[in-house]
């Protein structure tokens, strides 16, 4: 639940014995874990009689619940790759994006030669790929981001993986930000000069529709990436 000022419950099915394995910090009270039948049969609210379970729900307090399922389901299978993409997006690549394999892998030897600059470089070209370079929608992952950070350190999880992937995400938003932020002003700068240039000459520049404006910025932030993927220097034109 968010405090002090908004209440938002949720119910979160998990096991006590994956909390304790992987949290340092858990209310000293918990309820017995074992379901247990109840003493008669169960009337709905459509009215239907059925047999069920009684199970204990433990209260607690995250500074970010809708972030927590992340969380949860990496304390059950420590898929790295799925809580990447579910921290920052990494599912669709841009154009000018290279094809590389996924970002971890159980076998040690196969991560050889994918270094931290190359997981670095294809998180941020992933995720703006994803986002199809929109500064908002980047923001609000990295608020998603922070939010699980948030309750990782709540909870006091205790798992290095975790937390390389978790410095990962952030940094490979942060950078995201910062190539479509620079691609955004090459772009402004382009169009103000082609504007003043066409005043001169006693010229208008007819407004883009857009669809169409959208498309051609998507396009523009592709050659930044593909050029910055390729010298260092990213440039839209």
């Amino acid at each position: 639940m968010n405090l002090p000022y908004t209440r938002d419950m949720r119910i979160k099915p998990i096991h006590a014995a994956i909390l304790a394995a992987h949290c340092g910090r858990l209310p000293e009270h918990w309820p017995e874990s074992r379901p247990r039948p109840p003493p008669g049969q169960v009337v709905l609210k459509s009215g239907e009689i059925v047999n069920g379970y009684r199970i204990p729900v433990v209260p607690l307090c995250l500074p970010c619940p809708e972030a927590f399922d992340p969380l949860a389901r990496y304390m059950y299978d420590h898929q790295k790759d799925h809580l990447l993409n579910a921290l920052v997006r990494i599912k669709v690549t841009l154009k000018g994006a290279h094809e590389y394999p996924p970002i971890y892998f159980e076998n040690p030897a196969l991560r050889e030669g994918l270094d931290y600059k190359k997981r670095l470089y294809r998180v941020v070209t992933d995720c703006m790929g994803f986002h199809i370079g929109q500064l908002s929608k980047i923001h609000e992952q990295m608020q998603f981001v922070e939010g699980f950070w948030k309750n990782a350190v709540a909870l006091a999880v205790s798992d290095d993986d975790m937390w390389e992937i978790l410095q990962l995400a952030w940094e490979g938003l942060v950078l995201a930000v910062k190539w479509l932020r620079d691609a955004h002003a090459q772009i402004a700068e382009h169009d103000a000069q082609e504007a003043a240039a066409a005043a001169q000459k006693g010229l208008q520049v007819a407004e883009q529709d857009p669809k169409e404006r959208l498309a051609r910025n998507k396009r523009l932030v592709e050659q930044y990436v593909t050029t910055q993927l390729k010298d260092g220097q990213g440039k839209c034109f």
